[in-house]
């Protein structure tokens, strides 16, 4: 009976200590598994700090990505507004290039018709090289044993026929052919002014303004034949005395010059300018005439050969012997 009562004590025992075991394993059980729970939770911790780490690189890259972005369209409008431009600029440098070669068209036909006058105003103007103003103005020449002056003759002849207005206007081409020349040589005579005033010239004393001696006459007082026109007679001198300073001027400038006929005083070429009854009717008046004139010519040929102001002169002279 002892026995029987032992068996249950024991088996009570043994399962209670399988209980307990049983506990034991459990709770060991469930340490372990708080064990592994606190690993895994570390570990999730980790692993969450980790992902927090990789989202906060991830944001601030996303954010660099946003900015870069931001930049990088800001960059493509200001490339876009540059493209518009450069296409706008290129659009006007075309339509100012259309333009350039129209203006080029129109230059390059205006050229033409530049080139084309030009060539018609060399030609034009080496015609007018060879033409004289003076020539054409103040023709010198000769007709016979005397001179003319425009076709017109400087002669007395004795007769009663003769022409004062004729012989006056000669005179006066021939005083205005000699102030052009002076005034073409920009140079002043020293003792009288010339006063061209066509039949009607006269020159003037320049320190004696009231000394005026007339180089026209009307032939009224030599109808006698016996007084010679002493005025003309000072007139003649004194304007045959200028044509002699140009010369002189004008030698002055070219040493090599030489001169047709001399003119002394009152002579050329020993030949009086005085007007008189015997020099009249001898013909030697208008001899002296004709030298006047030539003298004058080679006078304005010297000058024409100097170029004269703005090579004003051009004046070819034939020698002496075919005006003689």
């Amino acid at each position: 009976m002892n026995d029987m009562e032992g068996r249950p004590s024991n088996e009570l025992l043994l399962g209670e200590l399988e209980r307990m075991t049983s506990d034991l394993n459990e709770l060991q059980k469930i340490k372990e598994s708080a064990v592994q729970q606190k690993t895994a939770q570390r570990v999730a911790k980790r692993s969450l700090n980790k992902l927090e780490s990789e989202q906060r690189k991830l944001e601030e890259a996303l954010r660099r990505a946003k900015e870069e972005r931001r930049k990088v369209e800001l960059r493509r409008h200001r490339i876009k507004a540059k493209r518009s431009e450069a296409l706008g600029a290129a659009r006007a440098c075309h339509r100012r290039l259309l333009l350039l070669d129209d203006r080029r068209d129109q230059l390059q036909i205006e050229r033409e018709a530049y080139l084309q006058r030009d060539s018609t105003v060399a030609e034009q103007l080496k015609m007018l090289s060879q033409v004289n103003a003076l020539n054409d103005s103040h023709f010198v020449w000769y007709a016979g044993n005397y001179g003319t002056i425009n076709h017109i003759p400087l002669r007395i002849s004795g007769k009663e026929q003769d022409r004062w207005d004729a012989v006056n206007s000669a005179l006066g081409n021939a005083m205005a052919l000699l102030d052009l020349v002076c005034q073409g040589l920009q140079y002043e005579l020293q003792g009288w002014e010339l006063h061209p005033k066509g039949n009607f010239s006269f020159l003037r004393q320049k320190r004696m303004p009231h000394a005026v001696l007339d180089l026209w006459t009307d032939g009224s007082i030599l109808s006698s034949w016996l007084y010679p026109k002493q005025r003309l007679n000072e007139a003649l001198v004194a304007f045959i005395s200028c044509i002699k300073e140009v010369q002189e001027h004008l030698s002055e400038m070219d040493p090599a010059l030489q001169w047709p006929y001399p003119i002394e005083d009152h002579e050329i070429n020993g030949v009086t300018v005085h007007l008189t009854a015997e020099t009249k009717r001898s013909m030697k008046w208008t001899l002296a005439m004709k030298y006047m004139l030539i003298s004058l010519k080679w006078v304005a040929s010297a000058a024409s050969r100097k170029g004269g102001r703005n090579g004003f002169f051009f004046l070819p002279v034939p020698p002496v012997k075919q005006l003689l």
